[in-house]
C-alpha cells in the first residue's frame, strides 16, 4: 500500500460517496462543503474558483450588456 503524502488528495475518499448518476437531490442538498458543486440529474461537479482573469472579463462583459 502506498503511503499519502502532505498536500495530495486522499482519492480514496471518493467510494464513501455515492457513484456519478446516483447522486440524489436529498444528498446533493446535505453536502458540507464550501467548494463550487453543481448538480445536474444524479451528477455531481466540483467547479474551480473562477481565476482573476475570468472575473475581469466577466465584469467587462456586464458592465457593456
Amino acid at each position: 500500500m502506498r503511503t499519502s503524502e502532505t498536500g495530495t488528495p486522499v482519492w480514496r475518499i471518493a467510494t464513501l460517496f455515492p457513484y456519478q448518476g446516483a447522486w440524489s437531490e436529498q444528498e446533493y442538498l446535505a453536502l458540507d462543503t464550501n467548494r463550487r458543486v453543481e448538480f445536474d440529474n444524479g451528477f455531481e461537479e466540483v467547479h474551480d474558483a473562477p481565476t482573476d482573469q475570468h472575473q475581469a472579463i466577466s465584469t467587462r462583459r456586464s458592465y457593456y450588456s
